[in-house]
This record gives C-alpha cells, structure tokens and sequence, in this order.
C-alpha cells in the first residue's frame, strides 16, 4: 500500500513540475510577445499623433499586417492580419509572423475587405491577462462597456475613429453579425438598429450613433475562462 502511494505522490510530482514548468514557458513566451508587439508600436508610432501608426513603418517590422488596431480605455494595440479562405482560423494560434501561438493575433474575417462597410475583426480573450481583446470580454456587461473608447484603425488608406455603440454575448453561430454587404447606407443602418435588440450593453447616444452610421467595426472574442464554450462577446463601434 505504502509503495501505490509513493507511485501516487510520484506521479503527482511530476505533474506539478510539467505544470509549472508549461506555466513558467507561457509567462516567457507572452512577455516576449509583448515586447515583439510593443516595439512595432513604439517604431510605428507617429510623433505628430500619438495614436496613428505609419502602416509603411508596421508592414515593414510585421509584413502581412493590413492594419492596426486601438482602443482607448484598454491596452489593446495589435496589427491586424487578413484570414484567407483557405485557412480561415490561421491567426487564432499563430502569432503576426507565422509563429505558433496560444494567444495569436487579432484577424479580419476572411469574407472581410479591409475598406468594407462591416469590419468583423476576431481576437481571443487570454485568461489572467489584459491581452489581445481580454479588455472586451464582459464587455457585454454596461458598467464594462461604458469604460470603453474608441476605436482607431489605420490602414494604407488612413485612419478611421469609431465610437463604441453597443455589445452583446451571444452563441458562436449568432448569424445576424455575418452580414458584410448591404445595398445602400440605409441597409446598414437599418441592419445595426436590428442587432441592438440582442444588445445588453448600449451606449446612452445608440439611436443617433446609428441613424449616421456609414461603417461598423465588430470585435469578436470569448465570453468565457474556459475553451470550448459556445458563447462569444461582440463589441460592435461605428463610424459616422
């Protein structure tokens, strides 16, 4: 008996130290993320305003970029790549360079133009950390949602500014949000004033935001700690 509880408390050790040793791994890859991050930031950081990237400065430190993407209130600051139909879930484990990563790097839908009516950009919620869209995660709640800014989004063309206008928590396969051309402005309008109904969060101004809205930007992550749960957090910003 005493011989099965040393193989137990054996066996228990070792799987502490591999768990501990995977954590200690985690903690150095994400810090190394981070900087790698934080130094296109920094070098793409334009002087005569602090919150617009020069994309010629990040598309030569981060090739593939096709934006980058901020929100005030929140540390997110990410380049943004483009999915492709053929692997349309590339960046949710591969870092900006094609390095395999358990965070990965915030991506546009692949049915997406980077310049389209609807930007539906997704970024996982990173347990623990205020990584990636982990800022956005309860968003769905109002006392989260109204600390978040707006969005900033620098591509080639320029920079954009949207306003947050309204979150909600709904089941991956939630179909409304997969709607990515509309005939004309009263189309999208019409489709934004639509999802507000499944909105749990709102912003006090969301009729006007979105009787004048010309553009939507959706950011998608987890709503759970737990991989594997259905539910996804969609934080959707207009531009007017």
């Amino acid at each position: 008996m005493s011989r099965v509880r040393r193989l137990v408390a054996g066996v228990a050790l070792v799987a502490c130290i591999a768990l501990a040793a995977a954590a200690v791994f985690s903690f150095i890859r994400d810090g190394r993320e981070r900087e790698a991050y934080g130094k296109v930031a920094s070098a793409a950081t334009r002087e005569d305003d602090g919150s617009v990237k020069d994309m010629a400065k990040v598309r030569e430190l981060c090739p593939g970029a096709v934006a980058w993407l901020e929100v005030e209130g929140t540390p997110i600051s990410y380049p943004v790549m483009e999915a492709t139909e053929e692997a349309p879930e590339f960046y949710l484990d591969h870092d900006a360079w094609g390095n395999r990563s358990a965070a990965g790097v915030p991506f546009l839908d692949s049915r997406c133009s980077v310049t389209g009516s609807h930007l539906l950009v997704y970024g996982h919620h990173v347990i623990f950390t205020d990584r990636m869209f982990s800022p956005l995660q309860k968003a769905y709640e109002q006392d989260v949602f109204v600390g978040i800014g707006d969005a900033i989004w620098t591509t080639g063309e320029g920079t954009e500014r949207f306003e947050p206008i309204m979150s909600m928590s709904v089941d991956r396969s939630f179909s409304p949000i997969q709607s990515f051309s509309f005939s004309d402005i009263s189309a999208l309008r019409g489709w934004i004033a639509s999802l507000s109904v499944d909105a749990t969060a709102k912003s006090s101004a969301s009729a006007d935001l979105a009787s004048s809205a010309k553009k939507v930007l959706t950011l998608v992550t987890c709503s759970s700690d737990f991989s594997g749960r259905r539910q996804r957090t969609l934080t959707l910003f207009v531009e007017r």
